[in-house]
């Protein structure tokens, strides 16, 4: 509402500003500049922004309806590109319009202006140079497309779920449900971790027996483990159960099991706590002991 009111106020003041009849006190002695071609070029001008600003709110709204029209069919890759091109849009949009002002309300020859610039257009070139990457890492983006909107991944450091890509950087929802901002340069150029896209939940415990645990009875234990996660629901037939090595101060035992990565994290955490007592019951009936990790390291 507020750039077409902007534009209907506007347009109202420019017509009562045309039938506006001036002093010739008022009129400078200038055959190419007087105050009303002054007053003619200020008035052009804010009615140039005028429109702009219309177009750019329809550009706006345009997206809107179209980003909610592939919400509702959950088309990621649609709700990922709309943004994106609503910003290529706006921006081109606002360049052209800038340059039609100089050109044809200032009567500037843009080409000229441009080819004279010379050290400052190469300066401004610099300076737009990271810009110009970031803009280069976004095409990248969505024809790689290593992500989508709503993937959890891990940048570098951080790691969230990506709500927005946009023309220069890419929003990402943190763990601690901050808005982390990351250039696209910098995503192509990082190594992406896409933690969605895994195809299991992976969990693992490492146990640390006495040294002194009689063979028949590690291998009790090692089999015992095995029934258990082979019982286990959800659990893929794929485990690993391993006597893993041997030093001066205890017996390692390495236990690796996944989950289909259809199950949710909680349901994840209750299988992988449940393994954990399981295995606890399964040492205590053995009457093993466990080495804490520090004594073991420290005896290596």
């Amino acid at each position: 509402a507020k750039p077409i009111e902007f534009f209907v106020l506007f347009f109202t003041a420019y017509a009562a500003f045309k039938s506006l009849h001036y002093p010739t006190a008022l009129q400078l002695s200038s055959e190419e500049l007087d105050l009303k071609s002054v007053l003619n070029q200020v008035v052009k001008t804010i009615g140039a922004f005028a429109i702009l600003w219309v177009v750019l709110r329809i550009i706006d709204f345009l997206s809107f309806v179209f980003y909610q029209k592939y919400s509702s069919h959950d088309s990621v890759v649609d709700q990922q590109i709309v943004p994106f091109i609503k910003d290529s849009l706006k921006v081109i949009i606002s360049i052209i319009a800038f340059i039609l002002v100089l050109s044809l309300i200032y009567k500037l020859n843009v080409a000229g202006v441009l080819a004279g610039l010379g050290i400052g257009g190469l300066a401004v070139a610099l300076a737009a140079k990271e810009s110009l990457e970031n803009l280069l890492g976004s095409f990248t983006i969505f024809l790689d497309k290593p992500f989508h909107v709503g993937d959890v991944v891990q940048v570098g450091s951080v790691n969230g779920t990506v709500e927005r890509v946009g023309f220069r950087s890419t929003r990402i929802r943190t763990d601690n449900k901050t808005f982390v901002t990351v250039p696209n340069k910098q995503i192509v150029d990082s190594v992406l971790d896409n933690i969605t896209e895994r195809t299991h939940r992976r969990a693992e415990m490492k146990l640390y027996l006495n040294q002194s645990t009689p063979v028949e009875i590690l291998k009790d234990v090692l089999q015992k483990i095995s029934e258990k996660l082979s019982s286990t629901e959800l659990v893929e037939p794929e485990f690993t159960v391993l006597f893993n090595s041997i030093n001066q101060a205890s017996l390692e035992i390495i236990v690796v099991f996944l989950v289909k990565q259809s199950v949710d994290l909680k349901t994840f955490n209750q299988i992988k706590q449940q393994a954990n007592f399981d295995v606890l019951n399964i040492l205590k009936n053995a009457k093993v002991q466990l080495v804490s990790l520090d004594a073991a390291q420290k005896l290596i």
